[in-house]
């Protein structure tokens, strides 16, 4: 397969924001602490530059590649319903919970809620970018 479709893009971003959702939305389990790396600040900043500046990677993990088996009217509900999910959480979740770990990026570590939710806003600036091409592409 060469590239991603429009179809296969909208997938992914609604796959990563499920993960996401279910990650931010679970309390840590006192029993197994989240360890923030070291170079956790860091490599948050370079994976922030490499998405906003374009690189093409491929996505980490298995788990957030699409699978084409939903049609496109599915796949914007359960993108939308993943999105008043996040909106719900947020607005009812306890601003003391801001600091703690709770989305562990399978490259950068754990990440506090504001730096997931920098992430999925770039990462879904980065995949608009994508759409865009594709859109060039299929005129």
């Amino acid at each position: 397969m060469g590239g991603w479709s429009l179809v296969d893009v909208v997938e992914h971003l609604v796959l990563v924001e499920q993960g996401l959702n279910s990650a931010l939305a679970k309390a840590p389990n006192p029993a197994r602490p989240r360890v923030v790396r070291w170079d956790q600040g860091f490599r948050f900043l370079v994976m922030r530059v490499v998405l906003k500046v374009g690189v093409r990677i491929k996505a980490p993990v298995v788990e957030v590649l699409p699978t084409r088996e939903l049609p496109w009217h599915a796949l914007l509900s359960r993108w939308e319903e993943h999105r008043r999910g996040l909106e719900e959480w947020l607005l009812s979740a306890d601003p003391a919970i801001l600091g703690d770990a709770r989305f562990k990026h399978p490259i950068v570590g754990w990440l506090t809620v504001p730096q997931a939710l920098t992430f999925a806003a770039d990462h879904l600036e980065h995949h608009l970018a994508q759409i865009g091409r594709i859109g060039r592409v299929i005129g």
